[in-house]
């Protein structure tokens, strides 16, 4: 008994039984030339074409040709021999597909590696889980370089931060700031926002990119919202742990905006650029001006009407822009709004609708009752000023309302 290539034990016998039949019937194991040079031709054109079938794509179909194709050349080997008596070699063949896929899908799994790992690094900081893997899966959907989209800008800040500042030592006004910027932050990132940087006490963000996001104007509004609703329970604590009280002012503006890469090659910031990130910037800082917590423009008002409730304040001319715009306070979903704040929304647009009339004395008469019912309320008083002067000295002929502001 000896070993073949059949079986582990085989009857020598008739090993030699089979060489002389071979021999008797000129049934040899051959090798022409044509076959020689087949093989070499073979692992030249086979390693550029299954070069090709794994460069630059997905896992399936990398596995399919790196096990798919050795696996045809067996079979087609096995036939070879059996019909036609014919020696194909197809270590070299293997050798030739395998050094041409396995290295090629090793570097792309490295660069695809290093690839996500700059998204995450990236983007780990400024935007959801949910959202930095998504682009980790696919960063096709990350555009580099400047590019117009429609988002929506958010601008906020501390109101009169350094009065606030000043009552506290350096170590205290850091954990004030670390735990008031998580908290804001966490409501922006859970929206699907994009947090673009920190300036201080100020947070710019913005909805809409990297991800498209089509309902980034409702997203955005909501997240200012829930800031201020937030703000109730953190003041609590605040005041608990003796902090002042605070406050903040949001501002937020929806339109064409650049979005992407700015900078230089050695430093990059994902950031946003525009007259409508100008804009919404603006809007913060007339937050002020009317001593409201959140202002949205008009452009995000008109996308946003058919899901929040919103109550006109004014329309002005901010400085640095030459159009004017209609200010809005977001007050809530639809659904959730009060029947007394619907109403005073609803006398408060009657009223801003009799003064740029020039119906100044009804107008002030309505303010009046407003300002005397709600007296918190800083637009009511502040019409209610300005209507009062309108009727000692009336605005010029052609003037239709709007009201240009002289300071940021």
């Amino acid at each position: 008994y000896r070993p073949s290539p059949y079986d582990s034990v085989f009857p020598g016998v008739e090993g030699h039984a089979a060489a002389i039949a071979n021999m008797l019937n000129s049934e040899y194991i051959d090798r022409p030339l044509w076959l020689k040079a087949s093989e070499l031709l073979g692992v030249l054109v086979l390693g550029l074409i299954c070069g090709r079938l794994v460069s630059g794509r997905g896992p399936v179909v990398q596995s399919l040709t790196i096990l798919g194709v050795p696996t045809f050349l067996v079979f087609l080997a096995i036939w070879l021999f059996s019909f036609y008596g014919l020696w194909l070699k197809v270590v070299y063949l293997f050798l030739g597909v395998l050094m041409a896929t396995v290295p090629t899908t090793l570097l792309e799994y490295v660069i695809e590696a290093r690839k996500r790992a700059f998204i995450h690094d990236a983007f780990a900081h400024y935007l959801a889980p949910n959202v930095v893997n998504d682009l980790a899966n696919h960063p096709e959907l990350l555009h580099l370089g400047g590019e117009e989209r429609e988002l929506t800008a958010f601008f906020s800040d501390i109101a009169d931060f350094s009065i606030f500042a000043e009552k506290l030592t350096p170590a205290e006004l850091v954990r004030f700031l670390n735990k008031y910027l998580s908290a804001m932050s966490d409501i922006i990132l859970a929206r699907g926002g994009t947090i673009d940087k920190y300036e201080g006490d100020a947070i710019i963000a913005f909805f809409g990119a990297p991800l498209d996001m089509p309902d980034h104007a409702f997203q955005c509004t909501m997240a200012a919202i829930e800031q201020q609703q937030a703000l109730i329970g953190l003041r609590k604590q605040w005041a608990e742990e003796g902090f002042p009280e605070v406050n903040i002012r949001i501002g937020l503006n929806s339109g064409p905006i650049v979005v992407g890469n700015m900078g230089t090659v050695e430093r990059m910031d994902y950031t946003i650029m525009g007259d409508h990130v100008n804009l919404a910037s603006r809007l913060e800082g007339v937050c002020k001006q009317y001593r409201v917590p959140v202002l949205i423009s008009g452009g995000t008002f008109d996308i946003v009407k058919d899901k929040i409730a919103a109550r006109f304040v004014d329309r002005v001319q901010v400085v640095g822009r030459s159009t004017q715009v209609d200010l809005y306070v977001p007050l809530g979903e639809l659904d959730e709004v009060s029947e007394e704040q619907a109403n005073m929304a609803a006398a408060y647009r009657q009223a801003w609708e009799k003064m740029s009339r020039r119906d100044f004395s009804e107008a002030a008469e309505v303010f009046g009752k407003l300002h005397a019912d709600f007296p918190e309320d800083g637009p009511s008083g502040i019409l209610l000023a300005r209507t009062q002067v309108y009727m000692q000295s009336p605005p010029p002929d052609g003037w239709d309302g709007v009201y240009t502001m002289d300071r940021k």
